[in-house]
């Protein structure tokens, strides 16, 4: 028995021996799981750091950013409304002026009728006595004298005076007035 006793307190001493260098390798282990993991944190807060500094960074940009698109907006939107303003303006000003020219171009146009009108009215008047018709040549050919007739019929036609030797209407007496 003493042996068995004694083999087992050896038994019993291997395992405790066996059990510490298990526990050492399992400490030095976990100490050096440890270490990493801190490492690793350590560079994670690092790098959140930056991320947050970034964010930040851009924040403040995207802050600024709004703030000048806002303000660009404001004056773009009095511009545009200032230059609505001056349109129609310019538009009624612009109306007013081709609303006078009608109207003057309407006086003017009357005016020119009545005298049209007028000098027609004196062309279509029978010749005074002192003008005469042109005397026909004894020698002209039957188709010249028909011609000559077709001449002072259209130019009776259209109220013109006495055709000249050559059978031309007179033109300076009768000229249509040019607006």
């Amino acid at each position: 028995m003493a042996l068995s006793l004694d083999a087992r307190a050896t038994e019993l001493r291997d395992f405790s021996d066996m059990l510490r260098n298990r526990t050492d390798g399992l400490e030095e282990a976990y100490l050096k799981h440890r270490d990493r993991l801190q490492d690793v944190t350590e560079t994670l807060r690092k790098e959140q750091e930056k991320i947050g500094a970034a964010l930040d960074f851009h924040k403040a940009e995207l802050e600024t950013m709004t703030r000048k698109a806002r303000d660009g907006a404001e004056i773009l939107e009095s511009t545009a409304k200032n230059s609505g303003e001056v349109f129609l303006d310019a538009v009624d000003k612009a109306l007013g002026q081709a609303k006078d020219l009608a109207n003057s171009l309407s006086e003017r146009s009357e005016e020119a009728a009545r005298a049209r009108s007028a000098r027609w009215t004196a062309c279509a008047t029978p010749p005074g006595p002192h003008v005469k018709p042109p005397r026909k040549r004894a020698r002209a050919s039957r188709n010249r004298l028909m011609t000559q007739k077709r001449r002072w019929s259209a130019s009776a036609k259209a109220g013109l005076k006495w055709p000249d030797a050559r059978t031309r209407p007179i033109r300076r007496v009768c000229e249509r007035p040019r607006i």
